[in-house]
């Protein structure tokens, strides 16, 4: 079932948008795509695939969670892997992140790219286990994994009253990668995170 589809020509939406990433976007550009890539929740039907939002602006494309199929989605919007170089996660829910790991292995045809991802405390221990375990070695991509650390999500897990191992923030040296780096960004005052353009 090809993904929902639709663009959007808003000189104005553009505009401001085209300020705030200036230094990355096309200025020539005023147009921009949403492709809803799935929106189904917890399971995928016939007419629907979990969450991934595919926003392609002024010649830069950025992806918006990673469902499971979100690779063959991409195929209905001629969707192109190397144009996406930032991956938003929202939520550490498997809807929202089982089609990472197989997308990430795609960046290995595309020798020398960079890709930001960025998401909650967890998201970096999900990659580097998912490639340590499937024995993947990313050799010819850096994956840089931004953290937003600071909000309500930070605690870990916790069992009656006592915590256990917060295994959101833990560092497990089996779990290291040459290719896989891992930052963070802390919350502001305001309750909000500043990513960089």
């Amino acid at each position: 079932v090809a993904a929902n589809h639709f663009q959007m020509r808003n000189h104005a939406l553009a505009e401001h948008i085209q300020t705030s990433l200036s230094s990355e976007v096309n200025p020539k550009s005023d147009s921009f795509n949403v492709s809803f890539l799935g929106t189904s929740s917890g399971v995928p039907s016939k007419q629907r695939m979990t969450s991934a939002t595919l926003l392609q602006l002024g010649g830069m494309s950025f992806l918006f969670d990673a469902g499971e199929g979100v690779q063959r989605q991409m195929l209905f919007v001629r969707g192109k892997l190397r144009d996406i170089t930032r991956i938003f996660i929202t939520h550490l829910h498997g809807d929202h992140i089982f089609g990472l790991p197989g997308l990430l292995l795609g960046y290995q045809g595309l020798p020398g790219t960079d890709v930001e991802i960025y998401g909650p405390p967890g998201i970096f221990n999900y990659i580097a286990a998912n490639m340590a375990l499937s024995q993947v070695r990313l050799i010819s991509v850096n994956i840089i994994v931004y953290e937003l650390v600071g909000g309500e999500a930070d605690s870990g897990p916790v069992k009656g009253r006592k915590q256990r191992r917060n295994i959101l923030h833990s560092h497990y040296a089996e779990l290291s990668h040459r290719c896989l780096i891992r930052r963070s960004i802390p919350r502001r005052q305001d309750g909000t995170w500043v990513i960089q353009a």
